[in-house]
């Protein structure tokens, strides 16, 4: 009896042939999630009008077109494609689904990671009408500390998309604990939720936050300050010459947007002015929801203010444009309408308002560019906007003497002052009123909502070193709102830590505490080992949230991805790409998702062929 060799033996090249043609599959499969992937992460519809099997269209959509051209320098790939079963490409909208599902899952998992230890966290969320599937879109966002940097970090990340059928306050709750159940995240570790202000969203009984708070007592709401500030802002254009004034910049750019030849005729003037080079050539509109962002409409206009004025003038009087030769006609209802604006542009009472109205969001800009960002905290907020405040109760006085209008015996539309001063006058009709109503909306809107939540805040050293004895009791007690999650066991053994805290305060250096500003220095700094409570408190504070911004930024995500053209998306579909495309910084290994994509199902890995 003879015996064989056993890498000559049939079973063993047998097997030798299955692991050669499983690697080789193995590829062709990264290759295919390597399309996808390009296409979620850079926002290129994979499908085309016909792509299935049956179609003979010569454009079968992005995917199969990019296959197609790694094709050209694969012929593993090329020969795959060419010869492979129809019911076995791999390349249809079934596959595609499952792919880019199996692709958001795995994001999803690695952000939800950075809620590894404690994982407290706060909800953020927004609804939006979908104009093409005619559809109401929930977004979910957290914020949380992700401590696995070093130092730890505050991230606010986009997590899923849902229809809602309704927008009441108990189906958006029902909506955002079903997605947290199905991601496996306790809402016992909820320590906020950030909504805007409608009562379906705020109403402490019946809203989202109230019926959020019934299962969690500690999840505390904050209302948006973004939309705060933008309510205050909005209330206080309301004066009647500001609200004229912004009319009257509104018809403004609507006259030169809604016809390309007017707009032509306007870059004509700013460019043959030589005198100023402006950057722009073109007007702004005025945002119709953010009021906030006015300012740039207002910027724009005060820049090219002279050459719209000049471009008026020439449209009632062609030979005042000395400076093309080119022939310009207009009907005679342009030069009607341009008369108009011309005489509300150049009205004192409207340049009067439009520059003191300027001159206030110009102080407000920076905070409105501050409360964007995603890793403020409660503190850094509050002290701007109190900041702001302040500056803006330090404008006074307007040194500009003109002619004021005339005084008649009923008035609906301006104000009826009686006065012949005009400084007196538009400094009664314009800037104090102005002033005093935005100051009250800023006071009255942003107070103080969680006392609780603003007693983390006096932990910092330039506040805790100036708290007495029983100041610092008073604080202790209020503290004892987050009880469960602190390792004390009574108040007393807490205030006993904050007086150790405020001791070891007092002996830092001025340069270490004025680097300890926020609650995140603040939070990276201190030892947990030492002050065990003083750490978990600054842990709840960095996640508390401020603004619904990242919600925001994600409707933005939303409106490049669900075009008309891909209205009748599935939810998990967009969400999957969504997932891609609003976190392009995220590495995904096509390796990675090939096994999750073998272990989801039963593949036939092991035959001949794998696409056989």
């Amino acid at each position: 009896m003879t015996s064989e060799e056993p890498t000559s033996s049939l079973p063993y090249k047998l097997n030798r042939q299955n692991q050669a043609q499983y690697h080789r599959n193995i590829m062709l499969l990264e290759k295919i999630i390597d399309a996808v992937i390009l296409c979620g992460k850079q926002n290129i519809p994979l499908r085309g009008h016909r792509d299935d099997s049956t179609s003979d269209s010569s454009n079968k959509g992005n995917f199969l077109a990019i296959l197609q051209l790694l094709a050209k320098h694969d012929e593993h790939l090329c020969s795959h494609l060419q010869t492979a079963k129809k019911n076995a490409l791999y390349t249809s909208k079934t596959i595609q689904n499952e792919i880019i599902q199996i692709i958001g899952n795995h994001i999803t998992g690695k952000i939800l990671k950075g809620l590894q230890g404690r994982g407290f966290y706060s909800i953020i969320a927004d609804e939006v009408t979908d104009k093409y599937a005619n559809k109401e879109v929930l977004v979910l966002c957290l914020r949380f500390l992700d401590s696995r940097e070093h130092p730890a970090i505050i991230r606010e990340e986009f997590i899923d998309f849902a229809n809602i059928e309704r927008t009441t306050g108990e189906a958006v709750a029902d909506k955002l604990t079903e997605i947290l159940r199905l991601l496996a995240i306790p809402i016992e570790n909820m320590r906020g939720q950030a909504y805007d202000g409608a009562s379906a969203m705020a109403s402490e009984k019946r809203g989202c936050q109230g019926r959020i708070k019934s299962l969690n007592q500690l999840a505390l709401f904050t209302h948006c300050r973004s939309h705060v500030l933008n309510l205050s802002i909005a209330s206080a254009c309301k004066l009647p010459l500001v609200r004229n004034m912004i009319d009257v910049l509104n018809s403004v750019f609507i006259f030169f947007d809604s016809s390309p030849k007017r707009q032509r005729f306007l870059e004509t003037s700013i460019e043959n002015d030589e005198s100023v080079d402006f950057s722009r050539k073109k007007l702004v509109g005025l945002c119709k929801t953010r009021w906030v962002e006015r300012h740039v409409c207002f910027d724009v206009f005060y820049s090219i203010y002279k050459c719209v004025v000049k471009c008026l003038q020439n449209i009632l009087n062609q030979n005042l444009n000395e400076s093309t030769d080119e022939d310009w006609s207009w009907d005679r209802q342009t030069k009607v309408n341009a008369q108009g604006l011309l005489t509300s542009m150049t009205s004192f009472s409207v340049l009067i308002t439009f520059v003191f109205t300027r001159f206030v969001l110009d102080t407000i800009k920076p905070l409105t560019v501050k409360l964007q960002k995603s890793d403020i905290d409660i503190f850094t907020a509050n002290k701007l906007i109190g900041e702001h405040v302040d500056r803006i109760k330090e404008i006074q006085d307007l040194d500009i003497v003109v002619k004021t209008p005339r005084v008649c015996s009923k008035q609906q539309h301006r104000e009826n002052m009686a006065t012949n001063n005009p400084g007196d006058y538009y400094r009664s009709v314009v800037a104090i009123p102005f002033l005093d109503f935005l100051l009250n909306e800023l006071d009255t809107r942003f107070q103080k909502e969680d006392l609780a939540a603003y007693s983390i805040c006096s932990l910092l050293p330039v506040y805790i070193t100036n708290l007495s004895n029983e100041e610092l009791s008073k604080l202790a007690s209020k503290l004892q709102f987050w009880v469960n999650d602190l390792p004390c066991l009574s108040i007393q053994d807490l205030e006993k830590e904050l007086k150790d805290w405020r001791r070891y305060c007092v002996n830092m250096s001025k340069e270490t505490s004025d680097k300890l500003c926020n609650l995140l220095n603040l939070f990276n700094y201190v030892d947990g080992d030492v002050y065990p409570n003083v750490k978990i408190l600054l842990h709840i504070g960095c996640v508390l949230p401020i603004t619904t911004c990242e919600a925001e930024r994600s409707f933005s995500g939303l409106r490049r991805i669900k075009s008309y053209m891909r209205s009748t998306m599935h939810e998990d579909r967009l969400t999957g790409l969504a997932l891609m495309h609003l976190h392009h910084s995220v590495e995904i290994d096509p390796k990675e998702i090939v096994e999750l994509f073998i272990r989801q199902g039963k593949r036939r890995l092991f035959q001949s062929s794998l696409f056989s």
